[in-house]
């Protein structure tokens, strides 16, 4: 994926910038996110390189791959555009998947709906049921599970994504998609249904 950031203004020497370590692996999240808000070159490239990977793994789960790349770009652009709005409610990773969801929903909004084939990879046969303790599953496994997934409205869809298939807990879904957590609960309960009608009688409980 081609590089998404713009390159930051020369440093001068004596500033802060130029006298530090450059920003590498081993820099904390805190120096990373401090030295990129000053528009650290260095910095907002190392940033990039820490949530390439999970982004666009995250993009391609919710869109497909055919549109991952562009949109996982899109998503770190907006995410270096936009540090100075991070307020450190959450963590920065939580944020961060907050705008790539986003920009996801907002693709899937504008688009013709159509089938997309979600990248949900390694997926576990089992789905949690509607009332969130036991499990479901079907012996057709991955591929029946997918295809009832890229059935569902896209507000199902992601939220069954993220909390079964990337295993958010409840907490950061609801710093994710912006709402409460009893919404989260309520929505999860909704979808898990859906999925249950979309996989038909052969989804067997265990």
């Amino acid at each position: 994926m081609g590089t998404c950031y713009q390159p930051a203004r020369a440093q001068t020497p004596g500033t802060i910038d130029a006298a530090m370590k450059r920003p590498g692996p081993t820099t904390s999240q805190d120096e990373l996110l401090a030295a990129a808000r000053r528009g650290n070159r260095d910095a907002r490239g190392e940033l990039v390189r820490r949530f390439q990977k999970p982004v666009l793994a995250l993009c391609a789960q919710l869109v497909g791959s055919r549109e991952a790349e562009d949109l996982a770009q899109d998503s770190l652009t907006q995410v270096l555009s936009r540090l100075d709005t991070f307020a450190g409610r959450s963590d920065l990773g939580t944020w961060i998947y907050r705008v790539t969801t986003n920009t996801c929903l907002t693709y899937l909004r504008r688009r013709k709906r159509s089938p997309i084939q979600s990248d949900i990879g390694e997926v576990s046969q089992t789905i949690r049921e509607p009332g969130g303790d036991s499990g479901v599953q079907t012996g057709e496994g991955r591929g029946s599970i997918r295809r009832a997934l890229d059935s569902l409205p896209d507000e199902h869809r992601v939220i069954l994504i993220l909390r079964d298939v990337r295993g958010m807990e409840y907490e950061q879904l609801a710093d994710v998609l912006g709402i409460a957590p009893g919404t989260v609960r309520s929505r999860l309960f909704r979808a898990r249904r859906a999925l249950r009608e979309a996989l038909g009688p052969e989804f067997e409980t265990r």
